[in-house]
Parts: C-alpha cells; structure tokens; sequence
C-alpha cells in the first residue's frame, strides 16, 4: 500500500508500486486489476500521476454513467469509456491528455461538444442495434 495513494478508479483496491530500475522508472499499478497510471521517473511524480488518473471524472452527458480509463497496448493510447453507454473519447498518449478528453466532450452547456457528442451517440446506439 502507497501513502498518499487513491484507491484504483476501477476496482477501488490500494496500488502498489512498481520500479524498472534498468530505467530508473516508478509505476503505481493496482494489484487486483492492473490498472495503472504512467511511467515516471521519481516515485512522487508517479503517485501524482496516480492520484489525477483515479481522481473522480465528470459523468458521461448522455446516459449519466461512470466513465474508465481504458489502455490500448498495442497503440500505446489512453481513453476513457463510459460504463453505461460505451460513449469513448478518441485515444491519447498520455493519462492526463485522456483525462482533459473526458472533461471536454462532457462539459455540460457547451452546444458544441453536445453536438459532437450526440452525433457519436447515435453511431454508437446503431451499432449495437444493428
């Protein structure tokens, strides 16, 4: 268990570090999920970097859900996903670049991104019926 360490996002389990010492890079990763956030080269930054990924996120515009933060390894993108409607911001390098994605496409009153945002709504509700 970390001090000063949020619980993971995902599963709320305490995260444990890991360390690749070849490259002098601290890691913290969830035990119980492998949620993890991004490398980092001093282990404070890391719990930082830690600690904004499982920050709580704004609920999705569309069904209200709560959204997770999804790893592509073979893109090496981050994005978040709504739980309750699948509605996926486009994919990012970073943690953070996925986080200011979520936090964009579900500002409440911003008629453009509610556009956007009902127009992938719509592609995504005939996908799953068709």
């Amino acid at each position: 268990m970390l001090r000063n360490a949020a619980d993971c996002s995902q599963c709320g389990t305490a995260p444990e570090m890991r360390r690749e010492d070849d490259r002098g890079l601290f890691m913290p990763a969830c035990p119980k999920c492998k949620h993890h956030a991004s490398p980092y080269p001093s282990e404070s930054g890391a719990i930082a970097l830690w600690n904004r990924a499982n920050a709580p996120q704004r609920p999705c515009l569309g069904c209200g859900g709560k959204p997770r933060l999804r790893n592509s390894r073979l893109r090496g993108l981050w994005a978040f996903q709504c739980r309750g409607c699948g509605h996926s911001t486009t994919g990012s390098h970073t943690v953070m670049g996925a986080v200011t994605a979520w936090h964009r496409h579900n500002t409440p009153g911003n008629g453009h991104y509610w556009m956007l945002w009902q127009q992938r709504h719509q592609e995504l509700q005939a996908q799953h019926q068709g």
